[in-house]
């Protein structure tokens, strides 16, 4: 294409959509520069001097095309309405089971413990493996179900907004039933057990398993999201004595390993720990 001449003025650009002028102008004075536009052939025109400068500063431009408009950037989920119902279901079922087993009959008794579902090594040996389903909704005092709910109603909703009311049910239930099993199998015991803190544990493992799905993009490598996820689990969760640790590593790796497989809905460009899953032996209750 012939460069076209005007006042010592080169054409370097053809056919500019008007919506884009401003945009071309601004772009090569920041530069340093100087361009003109024509309207007669909707031309871009630099000084001679500059035109090199000027043709690969916009060699990758389309001056026929609009300007697409800019996607506002997503903020970081923390509340969604998608996947709010199963959050609500997990709720209202461990508040229904806590008001059967301590206000209809005050206090509870171990024997109404294990009528609800608390998990005995002896019964489940027996055969009652329904238990480690059961003792996911089962908290022993109200401490222990609030500062569990209040922590699922941190890291819950993201989870659920990723992979909606069934899935994150799913997730919800297999990290706890697996996180039973660890502690039944690892760590025998005469005294009861009951909580949801490690399929909370499974929540949170799930959603360091999302990073770590091959389509994740982002500017933390997987050893830093690994790194953070044990630090925010010891942070919410906990370890130490009296906690049923064996059940919260059980749920947390069993959720890192379905949140590495489940495939989101859709891609999306000390205090106050939660309660820990205690065993209350004979003298306790």
């Amino acid at each position: 294409m012939a460069d076209e001449r005007d006042d010592d003025l080169i054409a370097v650009l053809h056919r500019v959509a008007p919506e884009r002028v401003n945009e071309i102008l601004a772009l090569l004075g920041s530069a340093g520069i100087e361009a003109a536009y024509r309207a007669s052939d909707e031309a871009i025109l630099v000084a001679a001097a500059a035109q090199a400068e000027a043709r690969e500063l916009l060699s990758d431009f389309d001056p026929t095309q609009p300007e697409a408009p800019v996607a506002p950037e997503r903020p970081t989920v923390f509340w969604s309405r998608r996947g709010s119902s199963a959050l609500a279901a997990v709720t209202l079922w461990c508040l229904v089971l806590f008001w059967s087993v301590h206000l209809s009959t005050i206090p509870a008794s171990r024997q109404r413990l294990l009528d609800h579902g608390a998990i005995s090594w002896s019964l489940v040996e027996s055969g009652e493996v329904w238990r480690w389903f059961a003792a996911i909704f089962l908290h022993f005092d109200g401490a222990h179900l609030l500062s569990n709910l209040l922590t699922l109603a941190l890291v819950g909703p993201p989870l659920a907004h990723h992979l909606g009311a069934g899935r994150f049910l799913l997730v919800f239930i297999l990290t706890g039933v697996a996180g039973n099993l660890f502690s039944h199998v690892l760590v025998p015991s005469v005294g009861l057990k009951a909580g949801a803190s490690g399929a909370i544990a499974g929540v949170l493992g799930a959603l360091a398993g999302q990073t770590l799905r091959p389509e994740f993009r982002g500017r933390f490598r997987r050893w830093q999201i690994l790194g953070a996820l044990g630090a925010i689990y010891a942070l919410l969760v906990g370890i130490g004595p009296g906690r049923d640790n064996a059940a919260h590593a059980g749920g947390l790796l069993a959720g890192v390993l379905l949140g590495r497989l489940l495939l989101p809905i859709a891609e999306e460009g000390g205090r106050g720990h939660p309660a820990a899953d205690t065993e209350v032996g004979p003298d306790d209750r």
